[in-house]
């Protein structure tokens, strides 16, 4: 038999598919089988590479009817039913999971409907789907309304990566273009080239949905002319805000046909995770950082365009968005932030949901990446070295400085504003002075040993905290005669300190020969978390959120609090010697761990994986290690000379930009001796 071109095609596509080690074949499951699960189905009949489908219902027996009244003979998928909590044993061999299990029964009751109405009918299912997905592998799509929601709670329910998690908001893209077909038939314009604009979707799947218009170059003159007029450029635009404001409330689509509609939706979305060539509109996972939004939690899912690698869902970012979506984006964004923080309270969500791994860093994407302008550092860094405090004002001229000279060798350093003013606290040996243009306050503390690292709390008063080889002591801000309390014993061992607050309590915790946790003022040892091994000695400590990350000689290890004993995750070891200082940041979305050696390189780890990512080379006139560093708007890195005594020609402060292997500007103190204390002021 002659092979036509399209059997030669699929030939050559199965052998690409072959040696890039992707499925040749894939088995869909659709949990839940109601108007939209059979319209699914009978779309995934129809779809290349899909050669088996498991239906999970809670009516398996009618199911079975429904089956005998369609005629499937004519295909050549497998079709398998199961009772809906055998998901739980079957999710294993699914390839991609489409969830359309409702509860609400919405497309029967609105518009006396609310879409926080569908929330509370689908909301125990959801948990329950969640559930019942724990440890699953591969892909999944929510169908279920409200869908940005329903992602992030089968996700967190689930406990699987949100990258692996997507919402289906690409129906809002096939609705919406029924609008601009009323606007092209209107101006007497062909509707079939309505099809080659393209149009994303940002934002919530709900009236604060925002589209934009990107690109009209593929289009035939005559359309293009009528699109880059200014004004029909406005109507669109008025006509897409019109359509998301008035037209978009939940059910207003829903004639007949929706199902079928959202059907071939999430067909079109089925076949971009296979072929992993298309773009489409998802409720994807998304970091506020990402697309410019401050946030309180670590990310949301929320309609972005969206491309997939080996089924990961990753966001098409850098795309330009003009100020009124933008702020349009940033609204949908809160809104949604604030019902996760309700669902959160309300234990609906275990646990707020965090992105996994840099997708672009470990698949490659071959996606729109956010497009940093050039380096233009615009704020001034302040570092402690000798017997000098110095200010580098300007980052165009590294060898500018303004010292400030002390009576005292600092031998621990750091910056606050007390009272809408600048202060530094020095560390010296004789105990620690607070200065100000205005006031000078010594803190004394008997001791022989030098103080190795100083901090400010605020409680019901604000307290300066400083320590030594062997104490912690605690002075009233206020009253610099005597400590209100030490801790001491520690014999030599103490290393560092970390303060800070824990479900709105505030803590100490010590390192040393491990960490012990302290309920700041009570001064009362609440637990200890060990780090076992050879090596059990802790240089530095990082608490961030709910997790304490410390630096054990080659390694980072991280402790759940309130969850004393052995670390619950270590990072590969790194190729250094002894670990001084780790510092925290989201970079593109990718958790991160920016850990000072004694060697002169800074790594990069996923604080996730423990893998290093990254290694940034210092300039060689600064040979020793890195006691101090601190990542700034998650993209300028800056390092300083190891916290001891150095041997270096020159001290210095390194800045990179977060992308760059060397840093842009290095500035030097001028002295032969370590750097104790770095702080930026912007």
């Amino acid at each position: 038999m002659k092979k036509t071109f399209e059997d030669i095609s699929q030939i050559i596509q199965d052998q690409k598919r072959s040696l890039k080690g992707k499925p040749l074949e894939y088995c869909i499951g659709i949990v839940g089988l109601g108007k939209v699960g059979r319209e699914v189905y009978t779309q995934m009949l129809n779809t290349r590479r899909v050669n088996e489908i498991q239906l999970f219902t809670t009516k398996p027996d009618r199911t079975g009817q429904f089956l005998e009244r369609q005629n499937i003979a004519h295909t050549h998928t497998s079709v398998i039913v199961n009772d809906f909590t055998e998901l739980k044993h079957q999710h294993e061999n699914l390839d991609i999971a489409i969830l359309t299990v409702d509860q609400s029964n919405y497309l029967n009751r609105f518009p006396d409907i609310s879409r926080d109405d569908v929330l509370e009918s689908n909301v125990d299912l959801l948990v329950k789907t969640g559930n019942l997905l724990k440890d699953y592998k591969s892909s999944v799509i929510v169908v279920t309304n409200p869908v940005d929601l329903a992602a992030y709670i089968v996700c967190a329910n689930a406990g699987i990566y949100p990258e692996q998690v997507t919402g289906l908001s690409h129906t809002d893209l096939a609705r919406f273009r029924k609008n601009i077909r009323d606007v092209f038939i209107g101006n007497g314009l062909d509707p079939k080239f309505v099809n080659m604009i393209d149009v994303d979707v940002y934002g919530p799947h709900s009236t604060e949905a925002t589209y934009v218009f990107q690109n009209f170059a593929n289009l035939p003159r005559q359309v293009f002319t009528f699109l880059s007029n200014e004004n029909i450029y406005s109507k669109l635009k008025e006509a897409a805000a019109q359509y998301a404001n008035t037209q978009f409330e939940l059910g207003s689509a829903l004639k007949e046909g929706t199902e079928r509609e959202t059907a071939v939706s999430i067909r079109e979305v089925v076949e971009a995770i296979i072929q992993e060539d298309k773009r489409v509109g998802a409720s994807v996972y998304i970091n506020p950082a990402e697309i410019g939004v401050k946030g309180i939690i670590p990310g949301l899912f929320m309609g972005y365009p969206t491309r997939f690698v080996s089924g990961v869902a990753s966001p098409i970012l850098g795309n330009f968005i003009d100020e009124s979506d933008q702020a349009r984006v940033i609204k949908g964004y809160h809104t949604l932030e604030s019902k996760i923080i309700r669902l959160h309270e309300s234990g609906i969500i275990p646990d707020y949901v965090e992105r996994s791994f840099d997708v672009v860093d470990i698949y490659e994407t071959k996606q729109t990446k956010v497009n940093l302008p050039k380096l233009n550092i615009q704020f001034q860094v302040i570092g402690a070295c000798a017997n000098q405090v110095i200010k580098w004002p300007d980052m165009d001229n590294p060898n500018l400085k303004e010292p400030i000279d002390l009576e005292q060798r600092v031998t621990a350093f750091s910056c606050a504003d007390i009272d809408e003013e600048l202060n530094f606290i020095v560390g010296h040996r004789r105990g620690i002075t607070i200065l100000s243009k205005s006031k000078k306050t010594d803190y004394k503390y008997e001791s022989n040993h030098r103080v190795r690292k100083v901090g400010l709390i605020k409680t019901d008063r604000t307290y300066l905290v400083g320590a030594n080889s062997s104490s912690v002591f605690v002075f009233d801000k206020d009253n610099p005669d005597s400590p209100v309390f030490d801790i001491n014993g520690f014999n030599h061992k103490l290393e560092s300190f970390e303060l800070g607050y824990y479900k709105d309590r505030p803590y100490l915790w010590v390192v040393g020969d491990g960490v012990s946790e302290y309920s700041f003022l009570e001064s009362e040892k609440l637990n200890f978390y060990e780090v076992g091994g050879v090596e059990k000695k802790i240089k530095a400590l990082l608490k961030i959120r709910s997790k304490l990350y410390g630096a054990n000689l080659n390694k980072v290890v991280r402790w759940n609090l309130n969850s004393p004993g052995l670390p619950r995750w270590e990072s590969d070891e790194l190729p250094s010697i002894s670990v001084s200082c780790i510092e925290y940041a989201e970079i593109n979305g990718c958790k991160s761990l920016f850990v000072g050696t004694g060697n002169p390189e800074v790594y990069r780890i996923d604080a996730n994986s423990g893998e290093l990512i990254k290694v940034y080379q210092k300039k060689q006139s600064n040979l020793n290690g890195t006691g101090q560093v601190k990542v700034l708007d998650n993209r300028y890195l800056l390092t300083a000379d190891r916290n001891m005594t150095g041997h270096t020609y020159e001290s210095a402060i390194n800045i990179w930009d977060i992308h760059d292997k060397k840093p842009s500007i290095v500035l030097p103190t001028g002295f032969n001796s370590g750097i104790k204390g770095l702080k930026v002021l912007k």
